[in-house]
């Protein structure tokens, strides 16, 4: 099985694939040579594995791509994953593309990820709080001194306007308990259209919300992570 992720760089970096070659098989647990190499491809084989990588100047930024073959029947993703966050740390990465995908994901997001499965001490300096923080005071008050509210129980008292009120109740009452006619309902339904109109904005914006790239690449990266602690995240590459 073949696995690829694709690694975007911003500007007008130096990209050499014989350095960054270098670089990754200082991160291999295992020998091997270059067999094929180009201007924009370079091969490396080892007794287990096969890694390539392309180098394409087209488009917005440049890419280099690598590809992860192993011999055995297992997937090479974990073993990608564990490469490809050793390789995104220690150079100017700005995007990573993963395997059977489109979503760029940041680089910050990627190894912010991935770090409590390679780099536990990294993740969790990263969690620390960077300020202190102050115990709020708590003023301590007599209870015997609060005020005492004082509660009005409402009642007719005889007094003149009482039968004012008591009228306009049982009128409240009766209309709100009769039922409406036609017209009031046609009045209640073009009010109504509106609201029903914003709600349904809402939620159609709520559900476009849920395919934006950084919702696309989070949920991803959850991916990657979850494959990575299935696997076991040591003696990955």
């Amino acid at each position: 099985m073949t696995a690829t992720v694709a690694f975007i760089f911003e500007g007008q970096p130096s990209l050499a694939l014989p350095r960054m070659l270098d670089l990754m098989r200082s991160h291999l647990k295992t020998e091997g040579a270059v067999t094929d190499a180009s201007l924009t491809a370079l091969t490396f084989e080892a007794a287990d594995l096969r890694l390539t990588l392309t180098l394409s100047l087209a488009g917005d930024a440049p890419t280099v791509t690598l590809s992860m073959e192993t011999e055995s029947g297992d997937t090479p993703l974990p073993r990608l994953a564990a490469l490809a966050y050793a390789f995104v740390r220690d150079t100017d990465v700005a995007a990573v593309i993963w395997h059977g995908t489109d979503t760029r994901i940041p680089r910050a997001q990627f190894l912010s990820g991935l770090a409590r499965s390679f780099d536990p001490e990294a993740a969790r300096q990263s969690a620390r709080p960077t300020g202190r923080i102050a115990p709020r005071r708590i003023a301590v008050r007599d209870a015997s001194a609060a005020p005492v509210p004082q509660f009005r129980t409402l009642r007719f008292t005889g007094h003149r306007y009482d039968a004012h009120v008591a009228a306009f109740e049982t009128h409240l009452a009766a209309e709100l308990r009769r039922t409406p006619t036609a017209s009031e309902m046609q009045q209640l339904e073009a009010e109504y259209e509106p609201v029903k109109n914003r709600m349904s904005a809402l939620t159609t914006g709520a559900s476009a919300a849920m395919q934006s790239a950084e919702l696309r690449a989070a949920s991803l990266v959850i991916c990657v992570t979850s494959l990575v602690v299935t696997s076991g995240a040591s003696n990955l590459i």
